[in-house]
């Protein structure tokens, strides 16, 4: 190996907190949710424009069905919201805490229990949200990087490391890339 390559680029010591888990989870989760969200809302307003025009040439199933459908919609935020919350309760707090070192050629991650090195086309995307880069070996399991936990210079890097890895499977957060690299 090279020595540019042993060097270690980009370095962040993460403590998961709820929060962090949360706000980087909930937009994953809402995009999930959202095709449901919205069926269970067009459903809804379907069902209740004949129970509520003037005309009685036909029969109503009455208001019960799309008051469903309209709570069914209405509760689709808050299951995006709740599914991430239970989910990090789930996480043992032995692997809420962990060092991610980013290389040219590679990542490795220590633990408390454990040390790992993945090869940057394990993933299938990396995208960069205002707060987070969350790392997806799959298309629904993500690795949280809270930014808080790099410097600026460091989220400049791992921006910049994770597009020469994985190129076009890579979301960037455009606001932040213009804003900073010029």
């Amino acid at each position: 190996m090279s020595q540019v390559q042993d060097e270690t680029v980009v370095e962040a010591r993460v403590t998961l907190t709820r929060a962090d888990f949360v706000g980087a989870s909930m937009p994953y989760f809402w995009r999930r949710f959202r095709w449901g969200f919205y069926g269970c809302l067009a459903v809804g307003l379907l069902m209740l424009w004949p129970v509520l025009s003037p005309a009685t040439d036909r029969p109503s199933a009455g208001i019960l069905p799309p008051i469903e459908f309209l709570t069914l919609a209405a509760l689709s935020p808050v299951l995006a919201w709740l599914i991430p919350f239970l989910q990090f309760r789930r996480v043992p707090e032995e692997k809420r805490t962990c060092t991610w070192s980013f290389y040219p050629d590679r990542i490795d991650v220590v633990s408390a229990t454990s040390r790992g090195t993945m090869q940057w086309s394990t993933f299938e995307k990396i995208q960069e949200m205002k707060s987070a880069f969350l790392l997806f070996p799959h298309k629904a399991i993500f690795y949280i990087i809270p930014k808080s936990t790099l410097s600026p210079e460091g989220v400049r890097q791992l921006r910049q490391l994770s597009v020469a890895a994985l190129g076009k499977n890579v979301k960037v957060d455009f606001a932040a890339y213009q804003a900073k690299d010029r």
